[in-house]
């Protein structure tokens, strides 16, 4: 799901975050994010981000209190050789004062940074997409991968910026959007902020209280006495938290303010679970008490669990009673920050009832389909993201008792239904061939079922893309081996002889089975390029290319993994980007088959051995003319030739949560889109209209400067690797000085470019490095 950050500081600790992101299907899990910081604007910031990222690591002074310390005790750390320092996720290595620059001229790495410089291949780096340090401005102003904020490019917004970063970064983003940002807007947050002082009291008593000069101690204690009838001396923190709770009077300004970013203050949560009281009047806000909530929590656990046992019109009449009873809690703080995963999850289940009231209608195949299409995929998709939420093996155990109980009796009888039309139609309809012109590429995708591409579907739009989707019927049965050339180009050079064991068609040509190697040959004959999961090949031409692997991941986690849907897809909607991005003007999304995922289990049916040449999970082979009692379909590539399929959602062997092979709505009616990049946002009219050399300084004159423009002289226009200068703002009369250090470029050609406030390039000249004028 998108990024749902309140504040800039949170948006950073979930960029992190998706900086570290990795298949380990594909890659290893990075050593770390590393996070260079040449100017060390950040630094005001990294006390606050201690509290809502799980592992920062501070290249510093040795202060182990708060996981800081030199690079050798870094390198120690994050290898898990250092006893007081845990590490439970990949961590993050805040470098102030460091360039990434500097991390990559390995040969001329201070000693001081050298053990780190290998990390920056086995870890990340938290950088622009331009190769570029993130700086607060880029990443205020930056709409890929930042805040797209309006923020002024003068120096006194850069000063004033500066000194209110450690306010701005807890600011709601709500307060920052609409409007161009100023110095007056950052100076503002620099006056005296009694509500801040009050939260970051109650967030950590001691460490405020060690920090603070003593005039500015005993000024807000007298504040504190006055305003909000609390003694920080003689009450403490707990008395405070029990006010702060109860809302009551100045103390519900504090607790707006709290709620707008709970996760920046873990201790006043720990205070809040202290001072919850035993009882409450009958028409208190409860809102306040996290314990109320975890209390209501499992209660709710407890619930879904008894109504799951009830015939299914009284199971809904319940859920909907438990809805309107603990809704209400999404809107609490706690939901916030994860402590309602029930309450989130009777969202999901919610749509779950609805979508599910009736199975899915249709005269024939096709009015079946267009009732799937047009909702009953979403019930697909409420039961993914409901086992999403519930994270916790409890939680999931009590949705899943739903989720049996409504949605595995309407996913068989809808499979009846479609299974009872094609007595009639035989064969599903087929769409047409998959292929694409000049300038396209086909990106296949294993098991990307309707559902989950009707999820990337809307990612992909979010980023800006153009995106189409329709649906078309999955070959059958439904496994990859037929699937896959099904919906590739070179289909008519494919052909089906015996239906074998593993469902494999052959090359036409030469009758040897359509291995995925074959498959590729074929694709080369045709005039596909294939492209590895990082190759961006020559967008001139056309080209296949294959990426995330749903279906192995079911196979492998089973009801797990609806915890990296969303995950995968990011890694599709970032393939596409980089295709485009290489100049490719088309991406087609296509797959082979869909799934059933049903927590609890599948049913099964028997199937005996003798009767088949090979049985799978949800289809068989049938051996010779023997008879099965159980629903039978052609195969796709050769008609004469059957296999046997579950009735309804039935497997031929037990212990199955995620399958397919069979007949069903979700294995059989799969995602075509069609992706194009969009409209091309129109350049800013920057130019650069005079050069000057004196030597290896570069003056440049620049025409209509953009908002934040920086200047800088490259060997190759794109690549910010090629950099010979660091890039440098553009003064007030429109010029920029920059000066070469290396004499080895002297007289060699280069390109000076003007890069906007996210680092983009928007201008270009070409140049001769030490030219007397051009």
């Amino acid at each position: 799901m998108p990024d749902q950050s309140n504040t800039m500081i949170e948006a950073v600790a979930h960029s992190l975050k998706r900086a570290a992101a990795f298949n380990p299907d594909d890659v290893t899990r990075p050593a770390a994010v590393l996070w260079t910081d040449p100017k060390q604007q950040w630094l005001p910031i990294i006390p606050d981000l201690r509290n809502i990222v799980p592992v920062l690591i501070t290249l510093g002074d040795y202060k182990p209190s708060t996981l800081t310390g030199p690079s050798i005790w870094v390198r120690a750390a994050i290898e898990g050789r250092l006893e007081d320092v845990r590490i439970t996720d990949v961590p993050v290595i805040y470098l102030p004062g460091v360039s990434r620059q500097t991390l990559r001229a390995a040969y001329e790495c201070p000693v001081n940074l050298q053990p780190l410089i290998e990390l920056q291949y086995r870890g990340v780096c938290w950088i622009q997409k331009n190769g570029r340090d993130w700086s607060v401005e880029a990443f205020m102003m930056s709409s890929d991968g930042g805040l797209s904020l309006d923020l002024a490019s003068d120096e006194a917004t850069k000063y004033a910026l500066g000194s209110a970063i450690s306010e701005v970064a807890v600011t709601p983003l709500s307060k920052l959007r609409g409007k161009r940002l100023e110095a007056s807007d950052f100076n503002a947050l620099l006056t005296s902020d009694f509500i801040k002082d009050v939260l970051s009291w109650l967030n950590n008593p001691n460490e405020i209280k060690d920090a603070w000069p003593k005039p500015n101690q005993k000024a807000f204690r007298s504040q504190m006495k006055s305003e909000l009838a609390v003694d920080p001396e003689s009450d403490g923190a707990l008395a405070a938290a029990e006010k702060l709770g109860s809302k009551v009077g100045d103390w519900q300004r504090v607790w707006d303010r709290f709620a707008e970013a709970p996760g920046l203050y873990p201790g006043i949560i720990d205070l809040l679970y202290k001072a919850t009281p035993a009882q409450l009047d009958a028409f208190a806000d409860e809102s306040s008490w996290p314990g109320r909530n975890a209390a209501q929590e499992d209660q709710l656990r407890d619930d879904l669990k008894k109504v799951s046992k009830l015939p299914e019109n009284e199971l809904r009449t319940e859920l909907q009673n438990l809805e309107e009873k603990h809704g209400c809690r999404r809107e609490w703080v706690w939901a916030k920050l994860g402590q309602a995963p029930l309450s989130n999850s009777l969202l999901h289940l919610m749509t779950l009832m609805e979508r599910t009231k009736r199975p899915l209608a249709g005269q024939d195949v096709q009015e079946l389909a267009d009732d799937y299409e047009t909702s009953g995929w979403m019930a697909d998709w409420a039961v993914v993201q409901t086992l999403k939420v519930a994270t916790s093996s409890g939680d999931r155990q009590a949705v899943t008792a739903i989720i049996q109980a409504v949605y595995t009796p309407w996913i068989d009888e809808s499979a009846r239904r479609l299974q009872a039309l094609l007595d009639d139609a035989v064969q599903l309809p087929q769409s047409a061939t998959v292929d694409v012109g000049d300038g396209g590429v086909i990106l296949f995708s294993d098991g990307l079922r309707f559902d989950v591409g009707q999820r990337l579907h809307e990612m992909l739009e979010e980023q800006g893309f153009n995106v189409s989707l329709t649906g078309r019927w999955a070959a059958l049965p439904t496994v990859t081996a037929t699937g896959k050339p099904a919906v590739s180009p070179v289909v008519d050079m494919i052909k089906g002889e015996s239906l074998g064991e593993s469902f494999t068609p052959v090359v036409a040509e030469d009758g040897k089975e359509a291995t995925t190697a074959r498959l590729r040959k074929l694709l080369s004959g045709a005039g596909f390029q294939y492209l590895g999961v990082s190759d961006t090949g020559d967008p001139s031409g056309k080209a296949w290319t294959e990426h995330s692997d749903l279906d192995s991941m079911g196979h492998k986690l089973q009801v797990k993994l609806v915890d990296r849907v969303e995950e995968e897809l990011r890694f599709l909607r970032d393939r596409v980007a980089q295709l485009f991005e290489a100049g490719w003007k088309e991406v087609r999304i296509v797959t082979d088959h869909g799934w059933l995922l049903a927590p609890g289990g599948l049913p099964k049916k028997e199937l005996p051995q003798f009767l088949v040449k090979s049985r799978w999970a949800r289809c068989a082979s049938i051996k010779d003319d023997s008879k099965v009692d159980v629903p039978v379909v052609p195969w796709f590539w050769n008609s004469s030739q059957w296999a046997a399929v579950g009735p309804g959602v039935h497997c031929f062997s037990k212990g199955h949560v995620y399958a397919h092979g069979g007949v069903s709505l979700q294995e059989c009616r799969i995602p075509d889109l069609r992706v194009t990049p969009g409209e091309v946002k129109e350049l800013a009219t920057a130019a650069i209209t005079g050069v000057k050399w004196l030597g290896f300084r570069c003056q440049i004159t620049v025409e209509n400067p953009p908002s934040g423009g920086m200047v800088e002289i490259r060997l190759k226009t794109e690549d910010a690797g090629s950099s010979l200068t660091e890039p440098k703002a553009i003064t007030a009369d429109n010029t920029v000085k920059l000066l070469l250090t290396d004499d080895e470029y002297e007289g060699s050609p280069a390109v000076i470019v003007i890069l906007d406030g996210a680092g983009h390039v928007i201008a270009k000249r070409a140049t001769m490095i030490g030219g007397e004028e051009s």
